[in-house]
């Protein structure tokens, strides 16, 4: 199962694993379908229930501290050494 991180599914998803339980799919069925925890499936019926389906978290953790300058610099590396390791990247 692949992670997703704070923000979680789009809210299209959201509706369709919500449709989905509520014309009748199980909750266990509807996490294999989507490809989704249970508890992912009852957190969002919870969430439909108060209205809050649409509500998505804040991220929490470390805010993202790449500037542009540095993105640019480590795609440009990317591009003339696509196919180096990172021991060699490092060298470079």
């Amino acid at each position: 199962m692949k992670r997703v991180g704070a923000a979680g599914y789009d809210f299209a998803l959201r509706e369709r694993i919500v449709a989905a339980v509520e014309g009748g799919m199980s909750v266990k069925d509807a996490a294999l379908v989507f490809s989704v925890n249970v508890m992912t499936v009852y957190r969002y019926l919870k969430s439909h229930r108060l209205g809050q389906l649409h509500v998505v978290a804040k991220p929490t953790g470390r805010p993202f501290q790449l500037t542009t300058a540095h993105e640019a610099q480590l795609l440009n590396q990317l591009e003339e050494h696509g196919d180096a390791t990172l021991l060699i990247s490092a060298e470079v």
